[in-house]
């Protein structure tokens, strides 16, 4: 019956998986014991663990069926203890000291208060001692191993004491909701009973007045800590062992769950913060002549979210480096391929309803241009600040789309690094789709190679492609403004030295208009393509440039 009894607890089990496991988890630290012996102990505390949490839903729940459960749980913990220590061993009186801490951690959690100032000394001690069955573990250990070392097995009671209160915290944020319903005690409730009037909420809003009053995050920081001072205190051991790794991996998982809440935070408060800018100018359309009232409502919605900078329009996203991403920010904004699509679309409006849009077509055209990447491959990527992405095919097929759309075919017509070519061609005819002979092509080409046809360029005609695409390069906007008014030195002219936030202020004093939508962090990467000398003084770099 034991073994199937263990069996289909694990396969239904969504505890941790080293609950199954537990007395081995400090095996490491107990090397005298037969493996097997401590296999079965590991058994006898899985049931064991498996029989509190019964007790848990008697308690909490009132689930009465719960018992026959409880009692077979307990009587095949016990026979297999009994089998291991014996009737007579030491081990039962610790057995019965962490069954008295157990029943004392229900009378002191029902205890606690709210309004009571000792409750986080009070909420310490529940935690540790609602851990009491986990502590029988380590005693089980320590006296299989005839006590070998008493200064280790206090040390592993310690860690695990500071392991509990950090998973007590962990608890409480994940079982906020389960623990109001029931009205137990919760220590998330208790620190957002101090800031907020909780008779005024329902439990949808204070569950996200946790996050928005920056209480998860404080208890998820303190959590981790617990959990750091649950490693910290038996490293000097030096041992390797599977209850670090435990304590490691329930860390890993507080720590994720973190960044997912510290991402909603930093999501939700880039988001307010958006939705209160404002445009400084407004060059949106007229159309007051729009008679049908639908379309006019539609409107007057995109021209609101216009009045600021579209913040709906935006796509904010987390991206953190515990996922992989090294940014200088961990927060993305973006609006190219939303706002692209939507002036796109807004092109069948102005045309169906015939509404001068040249000015707003204009501006945004301006944005788009001077959101390119500052890259060598330039066009556009969907998180400009992830250096991780790159420039994707979506967004420069709707950028394409909406300059043909738009009557402005110029724009894609050129190439900005003058080193290709387009040749355009009308068709006139049904295109020939006959299938291709790639055999044969492939044929032809490994021949020519094997006879040693050159396909590659040399240095020299390299740098003569290059010398001669130079006239066909076109420069940014911010290039242009930039060429009108500095330059580099000849020989030992004499130079002014300006940071990039002084030339970038110059450059927008000069041509406000070619300037408008262009950020400084263009300026800067338009001096280092240019490989202008900066020297770094105490209020920052500065550049050597002569002023024309």
């Amino acid at each position: 019956m034991e073994v199937n009894l263990i069996k289909n607890l694990k396969s239904n089990d969504k505890s941790p998986s080293f609950y199954q496991i537990y007395p081995e988890l400090f095996y490491a630290f107990f090397r005298n014991i037969d493996k097997d012996v401590v296999n079965r102990l590991s058994d006898a505390g899985y049931l064991y663990y498996q029989s509190i949490l019964c007790l848990d839903s008697i308690i909490d729940r009132k689930e009465g069926s719960s018992l026959p459960m409880f009692i077979t749980l307990q009587e095949e913990a016990v026979k297999i203890l009994t089998d291991i220590f014996g009737c007579e061993s030491i081990f039962w009186d610790f057995l019965n000291k962490r069954k008295h801490e157990l029943f004392e951690s229900v009378k002191l959690e029902n205890s606690l208060s709210y309004n009571d100032k000792q409750s986080w000394a009070k909420y310490k001690e529940v935690a540790d001692k609602k851990a009491a069955i986990a502590k029988v573990a380590i005693d089980g250990m320590y006296i299989l191993s005839n006590k070998l070392n008493k200064n280790v097995y206090h040390l592993l009671l310690k860690s695990q004491k500071y392991f509990s209160i950090g998973f007590q915290l962990y608890d409480d944020l994940k079982d906020f909701e389960d623990d109001y319903n029931q009205k137990q005690f919760n220590w998330v409730f208790f620190i957002l009973n101090k800031i907020v009037d909780v008779q005024q909420y329902n439990l949808q809003t204070l569950h996200k007045l946790l996050f928005v009053k920056g209480i998860a995050v404080k208890i998820l920081d303190k959590s981790i800590h617990f959990f750091e001072k649950a490693e910290q205190i038996i490293l000097p051991l030096n041992i390797q062992s599977k209850w670090i790794e435990a304590i490691r991996e329930t860390k890993k998982e507080v720590q994720q769950y973190l960044d997912i809440t510290t991402g909603y935070v930093e999501t939700v408060s880039t988001r307010v913060e958006l939705s209160l800018s404002k445009r400084t100018k407004d060059y949106f359309f007229d159309f007051s002549s729009v008679k049908d009232l639908q379309i006019k409502k539609s409107l007057d919605f995109i021209y609101n979210d216009y009045k600021r900078n579209y913040a709906e329009l935006k796509h904010v996203m987390y991206l953190s480096q515990i996922e992989g991403f090294n940014n200088r920010q961990q927060i993305h904004v973006s609006d190219i391929f939303q706002r692209t699509l939507l002036n796109d679309s807004l092109i069948t409006v102005f045309s169906k309803y015939n509404l001068d849009a040249n000015e707003y077509l204009d501006d945004e055209i301006k944005y788009l241009l001077s959101n390119m990447n500052n890259d060598s491959i330039g066009v556009w990527k969907y998180f400009p600040t992830v250096d991780e992405i790159a420039a994707d095919i979506d967004d420069l097929g709707i950028a394409m789309q909406f300059f043909i759309n738009s009557s402005h075919k110029e724009i894609i017509d050129n190439d900005p690094t003058g080193s290709r070519r387009f040749i355009c061609m009308e068709v006139d005819k049904k295109i020939d789709c006959s299938p291709i002979d790639h055999a044969q092509i492939y044929a032809q080409l490994k021949e020519e190679i094997e006879d040693g046809k050159r396909y590659w360029f040399e240095e020299d005609e390299e740098a003569e492609i290059m010398v001669h695409n130079a006239a066909y390069q076109r420069n940014t906007i911010e290039a242009d403004v930039f060429d009108t008014l500095f330059r580099k030195p000849v020989g030992n002219e004499k130079t002014i030295k300006l940071s990039a936030r002084e030339i970038y202020d110059e450059m927008r004093a000069t041509d406000k208009e070619a300037m408008k939508g262009v950020k400084e962090s263009k300026v800067w990467g338009l001096l280092k393509d240019l490989d202008y000398h900066k020297e770094h003084f105490e209020d920052g770099n500065k550049y050597n440039v002569v002023k024309i």
